[in-house]
């Protein structure tokens, strides 16, 4: 996608398949660390108390939806990044901090966890949302949902691509 110039829609069909597979995979993971948050808290902090087991449970399902936020995000990214916009993937942090850093300024005393992670899941949606403005006219024009996973121009890429999600899967399991 860096190297051509993809202006007819069945130069997107690769692109359109990674979409697919992104967003059927970040809805996935999300669903499931919602569902076994509990499990996933025990397993990683097995034997904690239990106010800090609840609370622990009730953060991880708060922060799983974040999970699909930034799948989908990450997509949109790299097209900002093909198309010489390096500045959006950078603007997560920037509103992420700003709302935390606003909200704990105003209630010192009386901030807590579970609101300061809706923030992070606001500040998310809002770098979302930004990137989906950002790239509405490749959004209207060119994406769309298709599952032809056999399509060259996303078979391709992901032949080359397999052993950095590989490494990237070892590397958040450990």
């Amino acid at each position: 996608f860096y190297k051509y110039n993809r202006e007819s829609k069945e130069s997107w069909e690769g692109l359109n398949v990674l979409f697919t597979g992104i967003v059927i995979f970040s809805i996935s993971s999300t669903l499931i660390l919602f569902s076994y948050a509990d499990s996933l808290v025990n397993l990683l902090a097995p034997g904690v108390d239990e106010k800090t087991f609840k609370l622990a449970v009730e953060l991880f399902e708060i922060m799983s939806i974040t999970t699909m936020i930034i799948g989908i995000s990450s997509y949109f990214i790299a097209l900002a990044n093909a198309t010489n916009r390096f500045y959006l993937a950078s603007l997560d942090s920037l509103i992420i901090n700003s709302l935390v850093i606003t909200y704990c300024l105003i209630y010192k005393e009386n901030s807590n966890i579970e609101t300061i992670s809706e923030l992070i899941i606001i500040g998310f949606s809002l770098h979302l949302v930004i990137l989906l403005i950002s790239n509405r006219h490749i959004i209207f024009t060119n994406i769309r949902f298709c599952i032809n996973f056999k399509h060259e121009d996303f078979t391709s890429p992901m032949s080359k691509a397999l052993p950095i999600f590989i490494g990237y899967v070892g590397a958040i399991s450990s």
